[in-house]
């Protein structure tokens, strides 16, 4: 029995569909005791104790992996066909868990950024009939549930190799562990897996100003290079096809139900971008007019319920509304309402712009007055501590407030106020990635 021990990360919902794979990890775990041992080619041997520190991986510095204690090994001789073949050396051989009810490992030391993670399951002995996959990601969550129930793979020469695997988000702080359980088995085996390739996934940088772009392209991330990438939280985020027609650029938007919004990083809308050099908020949001109070992209505090630096709808059927709120929820330093509509049932652009105060907001690419004068006002500090998209994350109900019921696309942040030409640029179906060159931002005319 080897003495191994555990793994941690930290997850997203997120589609593989176009993503661009690039640093990658490659772990083949071996058999140690019978005969000579044979790695894939390409691939890391884990055999014996299972732990590696090294600082040769594009996916981590000095990363650790470690196993569950309580594992074995097995050598079941290479395979003689199928598609398999050129994978003999991986799939010969497995680790498996001898006691407990899982098998866990640990990445420590991941880089921030996104991830797939893939791991190979076949015996070519046992039928192994099923597994789950889940994974820990250091966030206080708990497991989440990935892959439930997928297949294994058997036999010398198997028709279709067993794998499964999920995208996830490491914050760059804390370990990742993914489990390995619930396998049904007819033999004393359970749990066994024979490598994984772990996958970072790589954006080329947008221009320099570009903070985060959320293009919901069936994920979450951002694809500006800077990797603030979103979690899909509450019931989970679903992408439609119905999106705007002009973004020639995109082939899906985001579906918020009123259950789910998507958390990022704290980016610091009001308390740095908007202070220094400025802030510009550009998306594409498809409402309804309504009565009801809704947000659908601000920042909030997490230990104090009145603070909040806000934009949606706020009882005023189909006009949308900025609200900036101190600690104290009766000073309110501007909540402002446009004389133009936005929950009109269609697709609409929308930009907001403010530097130290002095702000100002655009539907369709076309300034929109705001009811009660200029939208201009006095700033003041504000402990904010989170920002989403699709609601208002307050201390209050340490939950998500008056969610946003719609479709949004093509969020983007910038650390800049974007100039009335760049704005209808964009409000024409411009790509923010195409602003100009590598960490340039052009000035369109």
């Amino acid at each position: 029995m080897k003495e191994m021990s555990v793994l941690v990360l930290s997850v997203a919902s997120m589609t593989l569909a176009q993503l661009p794979l690039l640093a990658q990890l490659k772990i083949d775990f071996n058999d140690d005791d019978n005969g000579p041992r044979l790695t894939q080619e390409g691939f890391t041997e884990i055999a014996g104790s299972g732990r590696i520190v090294t600082n040769d991986y594009a996916v981590g510095d000095a990363l650790t992996i470690t196993l569950t204690s309580g594992l074995d090994d097995r050598e079941r001789g290479a395979l003689t066909g199928g598609p398999g073949l050129a994978q003999s050396a991986l799939l010969r051989d497995f680790i498996f868990s001898t006691v407990g009810s899982k098998l866990g490992i640990t990445l420590s030391t991941l880089k921030r950024g996104a991830y797939t993670f893939t791991g190979f399951f076949h015996d070519c002995t046992v039928k192994q009939e099923n597994g789950t996959l889940a994974v820990d990601t250091g966030d206080g969550r708990g497991e989440v549930l990935k892959v439930p129930d997928f297949a294994y793979s058997t036999g010398t020469a198997p028709a279709v190799v067993g794998t499964a695997g999920f995208s996830f988000i490491a914050d760059g702080s804390h370990p990742v562990t993914v489990y390995l359980s619930d396998t049904k088995v007819a033999h004393d085996n359970p749990y066994c897996i024979n490598g994984f390739v772990l996958e970072k996934m790589e954006f080329p940088k947008g221009p320099d100003a570009l903070v985060a772009y959320y293009d919901f392209e069936d994920r979450c991330l951002d694809v500006s290079g800077n990797e603030n990438h979103g979690l899909a939280s509450g019931t989970g985020v679903t992408f439609v096809t119905d999106r705007p027609t002009a973004l020639a650029h995109s082939a899906k938007a985001a579906d918020f139900n009123g259950t789910n919004y998507v958390t990022l990083p704290y980016l610091g809308l009001y308390g740095s971008l908007a202070a220094t050099n400025g802030l510009t908020i550009s998306l594409w949001i498809k409402g309804q007019s309504s009565t009801t109070q809704s947000w659908f992209l601000g920042e909030g505090c997490t230990t104090n319920s009145d603070p909040a630096y806000l934009f949606g709808h706020y009882l005023n059927e189909a006009k949308p509304t900025a609200l900036v709120r101190t600690l104290n929820g009766n000073t309110v330093l501007m909540k402002k309402t446009a004389t133009a509509q936005l929950y009109t049932g269609s697709w609409h652009h929308w930009v907001w712009t403010d530097l130290n105060g002095t702000a100002n907001m655009y539907i369709d690419g076309v300034p929109a007055a705001a009811e009660s004068g200029i939208w201009n006002y006095a700033r003041s500090d504000m402990p904010l501590d989170t920002t989403t998209i699709g609601a208002w994350i307050r201390a209050a109900a340490n939950q998500a407030k008056y969610p946003f019921l719609g479709q949004l696309d093509d969020v983007s942040i910038w650390n800049a106020v974007l100039s009335p030409n760049q704005i209808r640029y964009l409000a024409g179906g411009g790509d923010p990635m195409s602003f100009g060159l590598k960490g340039t931002l052009i000035s369109i005319e």
